[in-house]
């Protein structure tokens, strides 16, 4: 038989979209702080998840990352994983990987009274763009923050290629995906998040993520215990100020043997500007919020005009090591801001104090001279749609506080707090945003009805030219 792959790049299929602002608020949410590890710092055979209730990291190839604390399993066996918005699946090490070294003991299938294999012994294999691993899936109790589901879909690693091995080695013992899944989506193999929303655990059909811009891992640290928070069902307001812009996601579909698993966290860009200088972007590129990288990355063509556009008045400031690139900190002063647009919608703006990352978030390298990190990279693949992509990851996510909107299909971001002085934000509800959506979705959809009316004028006006 052979191996099901799944090749994490999203299928793409447009719709109009709109942003709109509302309010929401946070009740009887369940809230997960998250813990910011530096990458190659944490001690092989360290139990974090011995020393705290939860973590939350992004994948990260380079500096940061944030971790959160599930268990699988009857009796519950502990794992520290990372969370990823950009892919669809909860997998751990399982006991048959000899190549698999994460935090804690690979899931012990025999432990469990609750296991139940899926699909007999049908190797799964799933690519990332770092690496790739094959895993056996199963259904299994599952747990995190004190919150409970039955029959949870997730995939035992059977063995990881070098790549994914190297990344993982002793930092995290699997990833739980959240890609968008709505009611209407009712997919077999469910995220996390959906089971807790669908087995009535949460008391709003959405989680939020804050990152802490002040957390800082010390010299020879192996993490920083305040890296941000994650929160099911709900938002804290002292984590950002004023309200949320929401942006309607762009419906896509990531189809695995006939099964749609959700769709990706994307929005088509309007523009990506440096300074004034707005950079040429490919038609129908797409922004794909992503939890699960830690730099913004995009294609070869957008980044070199990205950096030309930054760097204009220093043509040589970079240092590519390791695959990552590099300034001195002093030239971070005098760098322009870097803004993203949304097709319909406000512009997100970065500053090079968000883009140029300190050297505390890149302790483990080795170096005399104190560099800085570049927050952008380039890799990212274009989609099988023939669509460019930049993914947003963690630089850009830790600008704002991000509410993941599960039910309406959208992404709410709001200025964060920077994690020293409480933010001053507008609560948020439920029926605010459900009302937001409902009347972005008109609006959507009245831009449709007029951009065909438009197109049939025009036409019709040819035609008469012509004849």
């Amino acid at each position: 038989m052979f191996p099901k792959v799944l090749v994490l790049l999203p299928l793409l299929s447009l719709c109009a979209h709109c942003l709109t602002d509302l309010h929401l608020t946070s009740q009887d949410s369940i809230t997960l702080p998250l813990k910011r590890v530096t990458y190659r710092t944490i001690q092989r055979g360290h139990h974090l998840s011995k020393r705290f209730s939860s973590s939350s990291i992004p994948l990260a190839s380079i500096g940061i990352a944030y971790l959160t604390e599930i268990t699988l399993g009857t009796p519950p066996q502990s794992f520290v994983v990372q969370i990823d918005t950009g892919s669809p699946f909860l997998w751990v090490n399982g006991a048959s990987c000899s190549n698999c070294k994460g935090l804690n003991l690979p899931f012990r299938a025999n432990a469990s009274s609750t296991i139940a294999y899926l699909n007999g012994s049908s190797t799964l294999q799933i690519a990332y763009g770092i690496g790739a691993l094959s895993a056996i899936e199963a259904r299994e109790a599952f747990g995190w923050g004190g919150l409970s589901a039955k029959e949870q879909t997730f995939a035992l690693a059977t063995e990881e290629d070098a790549d994914l091995s190297y990344e993982n080695d002793g930092y995290m013992d699997g990833t739980m995906g959240l890609l968008l899944q709505m009611d209407e989506d009712a997919p077999l193999r469910k995220t996390t998040v959906r089971s807790l929303i669908s087995q009535n655990q949460l008391p709003n059909p959405y989680f939020s993520t804050w990152f802490n811009q002040s957390s800082v891992v010390a010299k020879n640290a192996t993490f920083d215990a305040s890296g941000g928070i994650f929160t099911l069902g709900g938002v804290d307001p002292h984590h950002y100020h004023g309200n949320f812009t929401f942006v309607l996601v762009q419906r896509n579909s990531l189809i695995f043997f006939g099964e749609d698993l959700g769709s990706f966290w994307i929005a088509l860009a309007g523009g990506v500007s440096v300074g004034t200088t707005r950079l040429p972007l490919p038609k129908d590129t797409v922004f794909n919020f992503d939890t699960g990288s830690t730099l913004i990355s995009t294609d070869t063509d957008s980044f070199n005009h990205l950096v030309a556009a930054v760097f204009s008045n220093a043509p040589n400031a970079l240092t590519q090591i390791n695959g990552t690139y590099f300034l001195p900190c002093a030239k971070r002063t005098g760098l322009p801001s870097i803004s993203f647009s949304t097709m319909q919608g406000p512009t997100f703006i970065l500053t090079p104090e968000d883009y140029v990352l300190s050297p505390s978030v890149f302790n483990w390298i080795d170096i005399e001279t104190p560099l800085c990190a570049f927050g952008f990279t380039t890799g990212a693949r274009q989609s099988s749609s023939s669509l460019m992509q930049w993914i947003l990851g963690d630089v850009f996510l830790r600008k704002y506080a991000v509410v993941w909107d599960m039910k309406n299909g959208q992404i709410g971001l709001a200025t964060a707090a920077d994690g020293r002085v409480p933010g001053n934000g507008v609560p948020l509800t439920m029926e605010n945003a459900d009302m937001a959506a409902v009347a972005a979705r008109r609006l959507t959809s009245h831009s449709q009805e007029v951009h065909e009316i438009l197109n049939l004028l025009v036409g019709s006006l040819a035609l008469f030219i012509f004849v």
